[in-house]
């Protein structure tokens, strides 16, 4: 059978084609394609090579064709318009914008990465606050990936600076990010990009230059919590399974899981005395004589350290002296900080441990503390990706208890353990878990339950243990 290459009969048009096939791979007959406009509004076009714009408006007619003997069938539509293709035999609904090419095999045009969140990432809060970098997290369900990597091996990301703006690719030949086996998360980074613009996503395969379709849009809203986990990772990883719709079919809303990610990452936070995120901050910090002595031991009150900024020693509000930055010794996970001099400084060792009384004066001498003689501005948390991956699986065990709560509580229906369905003497009897006092997925549950309950003391001693300090 030679393979189509169907020519419309408008120029402006593209042929949109494919085959069906039954189980055995037999050509299915008479299956009917039915092809209408999106339900949400249209989206405008992306940029070709030459930097012009094409594709804008809608379908604003419905049509249904049959496949032919041999299973094919195909209809001609105009280039760049949004479209909605129904197969329901194949339980396929795919919205899309038509390629501005004269034909497109649908097998390839059926399938589109969703992107589900974006994060933002700030690595320098004090010095350079409007430094961004913004992230795009890209999510394939698990059940379609072995068709996407038999058609695709890449994913271009593109940005647009409003919901229907012209679409731009912000990835290159060498930036796409590669499909692979197993992976259903894939995440791309704009480097100096601010949130606020808008995403789509494509599938790609570059051996034979075909793109799919583009997917719906997304705002780079950047929420705090996503840094840690999203929302898509948080169902797909610790809440596979479970039945995440109401009664009536619809699914639970988005902001339901936002709510408990975040009161999982604060009281997680509380617990360890840590933050997650990257975070600026400016202390004072006692001179203690002995420590001074020890090379200026200070311990700060938070920690992982990202950076510190600058030491300065104070004699109340006055700035005595700066110490290079050169001659800061950190230990990032225990915040501490320790002075030693550069080799060809010019500033000898023993003047740097005699430098209590050139400061402070004679209080030194008298007392063994001199209150806020250090002052540090730092940063501290954790940088892009470094997120322990223990500190992350015991936030996403918090934040799914919540969920897991709701969706036992309505597995059979709001208030319902047990369900009987009887006709013409035939009777089916539905039991589950659900009590007064225990929630369908009660099981999990517990489990999450112990797990955190056996993981969080060890945490602490990591994270929130006792802080040294030399004795005198």
């Amino acid at each position: 059978m030679a393979w189509p290459n169907p020519v419309p009969a408008d120029a402006r048009n593209c042929m949109l084609y494919g085959f069906i096939r039954d189980a055995s791979g037999a050509p299915a007959e008479n299956v009917a394609v039915h092809v209408s406009p999106p339900r949400a509004r249209a989206e405008h076009g992306i940029v070709d090579e030459a930097g012009e714009t094409f594709g804008e408006g809608m379908l604003d007619y419905t049509v249904e064709v049959l496949t032919n003997a041999t299973g094919y069938w195909e209809v001609e539509l105009r280039q760049g318009t949004s479209v909605r293709v129904q197969i329901a035999s194949l339980s396929m609904d795919v919205e899309a914008m038509v390629p501005a090419t004269t034909r497109q095999d649908f097998t390839y045009w059926a399938y589109q990465p969703a992107l589900e969140d974006t994060r933002q990432y700030i690595a320098d809060p004090t010095n350079a606050p409007t430094d961004i970098d913004t992230s795009v997290v890209i999510h394939i369900e698990a059940a379609r990936l072995p068709l996407v990597l038999q058609l695709f091996d890449e994913i271009k990301v593109y940005r647009a600076t409003s919901r229907n703006g012209v679409y731009a690719e912000v990835t290159t030949g060498t930036t796409r990010l590669e499909l692979a086996d197993g992976v259903v998360f894939y995440e791309h980074t704009d480097e100096g990009v601010d949130p606020g613009g808008w995403y789509k996503a494509s599938f790609y395969n570059a051996t034979r230059d075909i793109d799919g379709p583009l997917s719906p849009p997304l705002r780079a809203d950047a929420p705090d919590y996503a840094q840690v986990l999203t929302v898509a990772e948080l169902q797909a990883h610790y809440l596979f399974g479970v039945d995440l719709t109401d009664d009536g079919g619809n699914p639970y809303p988005k902001s339901l899981f936002e709510g408990y990610l975040r009161d999982a990452i604060g009281w997680l936070e509380r617990e360890l005395d840590v933050r997650l995120q990257p975070t600026a901050r400016t202390e004072r910090q006692d001179l203690f004589a002995r420590d001074f002595q020890e090379f200026e031991w200070i311990q700060l009150d938070h920690a992982p350290i990202l950076a510190v900024d600058s030491v300065e020693h104070l004699v109340g509000d006055n700035v005595i002296w700066t110490v290079p930055t050169s001659w800061l010794q950190v230990d990032n996970e225990s915040g501490v900080i320790q002075v030693v001099p550069a080799s060809g400084s010019g500033v000898s060792e023993a003047f740097l441990l005699a430098s209590g009384s050139r400061y402070a004066g004679y209080s030194t001498l008298i007392h063994s503390r001199y209150p806020g003689f250090f002052r540090i501005t730092y940063r501290h948390g954790f940088a892009l990706g470094t997120i322990p991956a223990e500190i992350k699986h015991v936030i996403a065990m918090k934040a799914s208890l919540g969920p897991l709560d709701i969706a036992g509580d309505l597995l059979l229906g709001a208030g319902i353990a047990s369900l009987s369905v009887g006709i013409d003497g035939v009777h089916q009897s539905i039991s589950s878990t659900s009590s007064a006092t225990n929630a369908g997925y009660g099981a999990r549950v517990k489990r999450y339950e112990a797990e955190l309950k056996a993981r969080l003391p060890g945490l602490k001693r990591k994270w929130a243990g006792l802080r040294c300090m030399v004795a005198g």
